[in-house]
């Protein structure tokens, strides 16, 4: 499997709304319950993609607001007393402005003062239109991504749902099942997920079904949408090493195969918890 790429929220948006519309031709043009199960895994992964998607772009807003709103934050003593003093000036008459207690000299050089500080008192006001305008704008865009994010959950439950209803409608030749007890044997033999692996190995494998892993290498897909936490064979805190990546993804995430392939064994392993191989 290759590293997934650096999160951007902007092209993950724009590769999911390509997917899905990919997704939406394929399940068109399905015709057989096989292709129909190809395109509504396809429709899944791609709900998902879209809905990583917003959340990240959910969160990237999250973060531009809570900088504006800090720098207001950290402002608002100084706006307060820039408000203030062109209220005061606003009120004060025009005659009044032109007296001051030094003379001439000491009005001139008011006027001088107040004249080097305009540009900056306009410049900081420029500053905070637009901060507020980019704060608004950023809101506004919360509220929509939220309401596309409620129509894309709706809308993969519906495409899991009719996912989990062809697939158990399918008819076709029966999956092939180990012997229990012989599975057993191996389950309770192994001490490593590597040795359960090898163990597995000395049942009979389905025909057509047989190309060796080296094919695939480096070329596969990640099963499920989500980030990289930990790969393969690297320590946690607690210093475990773990022979496979680790995934972090939303709850109810579809998992599939990147493959064709038959499922050996599916339930919980040692310590690993629930395991399909």
């Amino acid at each position: 499997m290759g590293a997934p790429l650096a999160a951007n929220p902007v092209a993950e948006a724009e590769a999911a709304a390509d997917d899905l519309q990919a997704a939406a031709i394929a399940l068109g043009e399905a015709r057989q319950a096989d292709d129909r199960i190809a395109a509504l895994t396809q429709t899944v992964r791609a709900f998902e993609d879209a809905l990583g998607a917003l959340r990240g772009g959910i969160r990237q807003a999250e973060i531009r607001a809570r900088s504006i709103e800090a720098r207001l934050a950290q402002d608002e003593a100084q706006l307060a007393n820039l408000l203030a003093a062109l209220q005061i000036i606003q009120r004060t008459p025009a005659q009044v402005l032109l007296i001051h207690p030094n003379g001439p000299i000491g009005s001139a050089r008011a006027g001088m003062m107040v004249s080097e500080l305009t540009p900056g008192l306009q410049l900081k006001a420029d500053q905070l239109s637009q901060d507020l305008a980019d704060l608004a704008l950023i809101r506004q865009t919360q509220q929509v991504a939220q309401t596309q994010l409620q129509s894309g959950l709706v809308g993969a439950q519906e495409a899991r749902a009719e996912l989990a209803r062809i697939m158990s409608e399918r008819e076709g030749v029966p999956p092939v099942r180990p012997d229990p007890a012989l599975l057993q044997a191996i389950l309770e033999g192994s001490d490593s997920l590597a040795a359960f692996a090898l163990g597995l190995e000395a049942l009979a494998l389905v025909p057509g079904q047989t190309q060796g892993f080296g094919v695939w290498r480096g070329r596969l897909p990640l099963p499920v949408s989500g980030s990289l936490l930990r790969g393969y064979n690297v320590s946690d805190q607690a210093g475990v090493a773990r022979p496979g990546w680790i995934l972090a993804v939303e709850p109810g995430s579809l998992v599939s195969s990147p493959v064709a392939a038959t499922v050996r064994y599916s339930g919980p392993l040692l310590d690993f918890g629930n395991v399909i191989v």
